[in-house]
């Protein structure tokens, strides 16, 4: 299985090493938590391959298979037991950044809907704005007025 995710030989982003985490600020008496979102997978029920798929699933979430991804940088292990020695030095920064912190769910994602729609339009309005610093104060008002009851 290693030398078959080998021959894939994936290439990382041109950069691993400039990578950073935005915790939440802290707040007295609640764990500090950051946006974070794990790796889906999914075999459909009607899979020709059943037992091969779960075979596969079983591998890649195993320490020796988050151990070979996380080597390829770009990715974090989604379980515990993989050695700090597996990762670059890049996503080991980030992964120590999440030590003691809780991992949140995206909220646009949690209520989705409407709010879902208005988050992402003001802050592509937001990046792309020639005055940022002038657009977050109305992009900010719009987010909130879409949050449901």
């Amino acid at each position: 299985m290693v030398e078959r995710i080998k021959a894939l030989q994936l290439t990382p982003a041109p950069d691993l090493n400039d990578l950073r985490v935005f915790p939440l600020p802290a707040q007295s008496g609640v764990t500090p938590g950051v946006v974070f979102a794990a790796d889906y997978m999914f075999i459909p029920t009607y899979a020709t391959h059943l037992a091969a798929a779960k075979r596969l699933f079983s591998y890649l979430t195993s320490v020796e298979g988050q151990s070979l991804q996380v080597a390829q940088g770009g990715h974090l292990a989604t379980r515990i037991g993989v050695n700090e020695s597996a990762y670059p030095p890049g996503d080991l920064g980030v992964a120590k950044a999440l030590t003691g912190k809780d991992i949140l769910p995206d909220l646009d994602d949690t209520i989705g809907g409407h709010f879902q729609t208005t988050f992402w339009n003001q802050l592509i309005g937001l990046w792309t704005s020639p005055n940022p610093a002038a657009a977050l104060g109305p992009a900010l008002a719009a987010i909130q007025a879409a949050v449901p009851p």
